[in-house]
């Protein structure tokens, strides 16, 4: 029993916490072998992660991927340019 006043916190071993998937996959993200990853169209790097891991009822989510979106096309002054 770790009670003695003075003496470390003994832990034999870490415990085990289990965070399930989300149960609606949000838009950006699909589910593989793996694990997730980004949709086609988003860029990112998909990573699942627990609000209250350690509480009795984790809350899932996903992060890391976002939309795909095309370069703003530079706007260029040709009157202040020689073009």
């Amino acid at each position: 029993d770790n009670i003695e006043e003075g003496r470390s916190l003994v832990v034999s071993r870490m415990p085990s916490c289990y965070c399930p998937d989300p149960d609606i996959t949000p838009l950006g993200y699909e589910k593989i072998a793996e694990g997730w990853q980004c949709a086609k169209g988003y860029i990112g790097h998909a990573v699942k992660r627990c609000e209250g891991e350690f509480s009795c009822s984790p809350k899932p989510y996903l992060t890391g991927c976002a939309l795909l979106v095309p370069c703003t096309p530079i706007a260029v002054d040709t009157c202040a340019l020689d073009i």
